[in-house]
């Protein structure tokens, strides 16, 4: 599997997100006017794609490399640049989001890519 290795995102976990939208659509009338109109919603890790993967690698009990069909070691995970690929459009390589506002709405924070994949590896 080819994976960008030097682009960075802080990704969240998705059952995170739903909570968040499940608590603003639950919110009585009279609180929605005060209540938060942009909530940035990043994880706390900082993780290249190449680290996603690395993580199920991990959660699987599977080596980063494999043997080929004619004997030789190969890599699972193929780190990539992303300058490689055009994706069409215009992105920085870094892009990272402070979430300390739908944290404090969601009365925590949002969960570790690193221990969710792991707890939910059936799922993947």
């Amino acid at each position: 599997v080819n994976a960008f290795a030097d682009e960075v995102r802080n990704y969240v976990w998705v059952e995170d997100l739903v909570e968040v939208i499940e608590e603003l659509t639950s919110l009585p009338a009279e609180d929605r006017a005060t209540a938060p109109r942009l909530l940035h919603c990043g994880g706390p890790d900082a993780l290249t794609r190449v680290d996603m993967a690395e993580l199920v690698l991990a959660a699987r009990g599977l080596t980063r490399t494999y043997t080929g069909a004619d004997g030789q070691e190969l890599p699972r995970i193929v780190p990539t640049p992303r300058s490689t690929v055009s994706l069409g459009y215009e992105a920085p390589l870094c892009i990272r989001f402070e979430s300390k506002k739908v944290e404090y709405f969601l009365g925590r924070p949002f969960r570790s890519m690193k221990k969710c994949i792991p707890e939910n590896l059936e799922r993947l």
